[in-house]
């Protein structure tokens, strides 16, 4: 009987041959795998290299910020914005709460 290109035994023979050390496809796979693995290294002591420029500017930054806040009052956070949505909804809820029940 003919074999057909989904049996056990091809697949398991193509997988050998895919997956075998000496194959082309393994040596193209560590190839790549090393470029990676050197460009992530690179990357890395980049990253780790600015984290530390910025850990030098937060330093001084932060003496800087120090002195300012104290010189600087609280803003506050509460209350109506100034965006014409909320000044409507200020305008319906004030209209609201002036209704009364007449008989």
């Amino acid at each position: 009987m003919a074999r057909s290109s989904r049996s056990k035994s091809r697949l398991r023979a193509k997988a050998v041959k895919v997956s075998g050390k000496k194959s082309d496809y393994q040596k193209t796979e560590d190839d790549r795998r090393e470029r990676i693995a050197a460009k992530a290294e690179e990357s890395l002591a980049k990253q780790k290299a600015k984290e530390e420029v910025e850990k030098m500017e937060i330093d001084t930054e932060n003496v800087e910020s120090k002195e300012e806040k104290e010189n600087t009052e609280k803003v506050s956070t509460s209350g109506w914005r100034r965006t014409r949505k909320a000044q409507n909804k200020k305008r319906k809820a004030s209209k609201r709460r002036n209704k009364s029940m007449k008989f």
